[in-house]
């Protein structure tokens, strides 16, 4: 019985490990502006928005993949990279979490910041992914 116990503990925690992150700011992104998948899309051939990938590190490591035209920034270090992106911007975060938690709250971050044309995209990757829209070898920048 302690071992089925231990097993599905395992289990449980391996399964949620890539939502960790999202839950910590769920309540606080309800006045973000959002942004939907075809709009985004309409977008990418525009030299404006900037769009950056702050999935969590887990799902950042599954993916294969990221929005086409996207860079990878950490959503824990933020204060290290917020400089390369002018605030005359578009700027648009996407991430995997169900209802843009840690997308919505980089977009509050720089909001609080002074930056105007700050979007969460709205469902993020996932619905990205299935409508299979452009994407890019992660490796690709």
């Amino acid at each position: 019985m302690r071992r089925v116990l231990f097993l599905l503990l395992i289990v449980l925690a391996l399964g949620s490990a890539g939502t960790v992150f999202c839950a910590e700011t769920a309540h606080t992104i309800d006045n973000v502006p959002k942004m939907t998948i075809d709009e985004l899309k309409g977008m990418l051939n525009s030299p404006d928005p900037v769009v950056i990938d702050v999935r969590s590190a887990y799902d950042w490591e599954e993916s294969a993949t990221k929005i086409k035209g996207t860079v990878r920034e950490d959503p824990r270090k933020l204060a290290s990279w917020l400089s390369k992106y002018p605030e005359s911007k578009t700027i648009v975060f996407y991430c995997t979490c169900a209802n843009e938690e840690t997308s919505g709250s980089m977009a509050l971050q720089l909001m609080a910041k002074g930056y105007k044309k700050v979007y969460a995209l709205k469902g993020g990757w996932k619905p990205w992914e299935l409508a299979k829209y452009p994407v890019d070898p992660k490796g690709a920048d």
